[in-house]
């Protein structure tokens, strides 16, 4: 078996509480909707299902099953189901007291995201459960009504509900007073508050699996049987029945299945296609701080296509503040923070969208549809990207530039030493955590874990940021026991494993890793002893660069050095890996110089020229590397031979020290000359 399988006490569904066959075909149809990646019913229409955990007391006390799926934005989703065939859901009812207490457990715990629809809760019941059915009429208009008093008031007026809801109404008041008083908490609501939380999140799955009614068995063998080698009926029924088999073996078990982890489970059998993937692999072949070294070389060796000059998408007509900021680009939008002016342009026309005036200066934080700013009493207020309009203020407030938006989720840094985490759908405050002292830098995600840079905690301050601290994306929850201490940080990349840090000790500057997961202090690396640029993890190996022109290789877990090669007297930006080649622009002199990853041998025969310093990165794009040198010329070389592409421009001409590094999206440079002129160079 390959779904990952806990060791735990076994609950009412896995020893046939609920009804053996009925818990075995419910798990088949949510495998098959895992399988097939369509969405679960009471998880979200807009949410593609990624995990399913049975037996999921490690994740929520609604311990029978939980399904976890990802939103068009990235955001988890989470649903606990409780099982039960025919729940009689009195306070007399041991049962139904657990069952409840389980509920009420998770509501408390998880009231934040419950309030955002990113975790909701539902109970599945066979067809003919007449208390579950009055549990629904329930729940909907729990859910309708928006809070307990109206939700109350509705209860009361004359002839809406019937006599035998009104009494089902009683029962679970009885059911939450009793599993309060057995110590669930209540976080902190009143008991009336209580129930009518639990019902506005709760769902009603009603399961057709047995008998006359089957349409749920029937609905799961027509989505499997896109799957099967002939497409029949018969295939897809067979699919199926393998399905429920395999959630009888991972029931008992407490197994967590992935897509991936079923189709390995799955391989060879007859009534599923062999060229079914189980996962779907980004094309990304560039590393940068916190991307991953491409696994395949061999696509770098596919005939290189003829090289095109650069062309401008549009005139650059688009004038703006001299030495605006370098732009941001997303979801076919260019913004660019001018002054205390910011600007929207469509990406491929650069038609001006809107101009708003800010209280501030830093830079806007862009995701979701909207545009994120301070306003002028530091609560976050979003703009949508592409008209500018105003939405409602989301609650805590916000630094400019020290926040990021990210899978639905705005991160946002106070003044006054809080983080903040708010759902920007839902507009919900997710969490608030205490910082101590106030975050310094961008903050930064590595999974589900966030990462930030604190000011010292020692009186008097040292000099530079000197506090590390870890939270839990989702709840806020601090990942190690307190911030570690780490005075003169100046550079730092935060990776699923590993935060690399670049902090000056006394003998000089140093390179350390800790461990994600707990704080622990994994290895230190002696640098050079001149400033160094953020460390770039790629794979198994950190490189990073030395204003003295030496690139570094360390090894990630250990914290050897594996190469250090000296490129030139002088480089002020951060690696590129692209390729299997480490790219380093150098200041003096103006060169590119490629690398082997693994040796730091050259790649190139010799490295390219430019008439001026480099003082941006080089763009890899295809089988191309592009870079623009401090004269304003881009130019190109084959990212194999190095060889010089004849196609060159000669006016891409920016302040990296004052207007930052301009990035490419899609194969487009977006970048804002010193002038202040708005250009969009395809390079492709």
């Amino acid at each position: 078996m390959s779904g990952r399988a806990t060791s735990r006490g076994a609950t009412p569904y896995s020893t046939g509480g609920g009804g053996t066959v009925l818990e075995h075909l419910y798990g088949a149809v949510l495998l098959s909707h895992l399988l097939t990646e369509t969405p679960v019913p009471a998880l979200g229409d807009h949410v593609t299902p990624t995990d399913i955990r049975f037996q999921a007391k490690a994740v929520d006390d609604v311990d029978d099953i939980h399904v976890t799926g990802l939103a068009p934005s990235g955001a988890r989703h989470s649903l606990s189901i409780g099982v039960r065939r025919r729940p009689k859901l009195t306070a007399a009812d041991s049962d139904s007291v657990r069952l409840v207490s389980s509920y009420l457990t998770t509501v408390a715990a998880r009231w934040p995201l419950l309030q955002s629809r990113r975790w909701s809760l539902a109970l599945a019941v066979a067809s003919a459960s007449v208390p579950a059915h009055q549990l629904a009429e329930l729940a909907l208009a729990a859910a309708a009504a928006g809070s307990n008093p109206h939700f109350r008031a509705r209860m009361s007026e004359p002839g809406r509900p019937s006599r035998a809801v009104l009494g089902r109404l009683d029962q679970l008041d009885a059911l939450v007073a009793a599993a309060l008083q057995q110590g669930v908490p209540d976080g902190g609501a009143s008991h009336a508050e209580v129930t009518w939380r639990l019902l506005s999140r709760l769902s009603l799955v009603e399961l057709r699996l047995e008998g006359t009614r089957k349409e749920d068995r029937s609905h799961a063998v027509g989505r499997l049987q896109h799957l099967t080698p002939s497409g029949t009926a018969t295939e897809g029924d067979a699919l199926f029945s393998r399905l429920v088999e395999k959630a009888g073996t991972y029931a008992p078990a407490g197994a967590t299945v992935t897509r991936q982890t079923l189709l390995a489970d799955l391989q060879g059998l007859p009534s599923l296609r062999d060229d079914i993937t189980p996962v779907h692999e980004p094309a990304d072949t560039v590393a940068t701080a916190s991307s991953k070294l491409s696994k395949a070389s061999a696509s770098r060796r596919r005939p290189a296509a003829p090289p095109r000059p650069p062309r401008e998408l549009w005139l650059p007509k688009q004038r703006l503040l001299p030495e605006a900021e370098q732009p941001q680009v997303c979801e076919g939008t260019v913004v660019v923070r001018h002054g205390y002016q910011m600007s929207a342009f469509d990406a491929l026309t650069g038609t001006t969208l809107w101009t708003k005036h800010t209280a501030y200066r830093g830079r806007p934080v862009i995701g979701g549809g909207a545009v994120y700013i301070a306003d002028k009493d530091r609560y976050p207020l979003p703009r949508d990207l592409r008209t500018g309009n105003k939405k409602s203020l989301l609650p805590g407030q916000i630094v400019d530039g020290l926040a990021v938006h990210d899978r639905g989720t705005l991160y946002a840094p106070d003044a006054r030493g809080r983080l903040h985490a708010t759902d920007t759908a839902s507009r919900t405050r997710l969490w608030t955590t205490p910082t101590g002292t106030p975050v310094t830098a961008p903050v930064q995600i590595a999974g589900s874990t966030l990462v930030a840079v604190l000011e010292p905690a020692a009186q008097p301050p040292v000099t530079g940021p000197g506090q590390v601290l870890a939270l839990d994306t989702d709840t806020g929850t601090p990942r190690w026991p307190r911030p570690v201490t780490m005075p003169g940080i100046e550079q730092w990349t935060a990776t699923e494993q590993a935060i690399y840090l670049v902090h000056h000790a006394a003998d000089g500057y140093r390179l350390t890793a800790l461990d994600t997961g707990s704080g622990i202090r994994r290895w230190d690396h002696p640098l050079s002893g001149t400033l160094v640029t953020a460390p770039v993890a790629a794979g198994d190996t950190v490189y990073i660069t030395a204003q003295d022109g030496t690139v570094h290789a360390i090894d990630a877990a250990t914290g050897t050095g594996n190469w250090t090669v000296r490129v030139g007297t002088r480089v002020t930006v951060p690696p590129v890996i692209a390729q299997d080649r480490v790219l380093v622009a150098s200041h003096t002199p103006g060169r590119i110089t490629a690398l082997h990853t693994r040796t730091g041998e050259p790649a190139w025969p010799k490295a390219g020229s430019g008439k001026g310093a480099f003082v941006s990165t080089p763009y890899p794009v295809g089988d191309t590397v592009w870079a623009a040198d401090r004269t304003g010329q881009l130019h190109a070389w084959n990212i194999d031979t190095g060889k010089p592409l004849t196609v060159r421009y000669q006016d891409a001409l920016w302040d990296a020290d004052l207007q930052g590094t301009p990035t490419v999206t899609d194969g487009v440079l977006y970048f804002v000359t010193r002038g202040g002129d708005l250009r969009a160079l395809c390079l492709t």
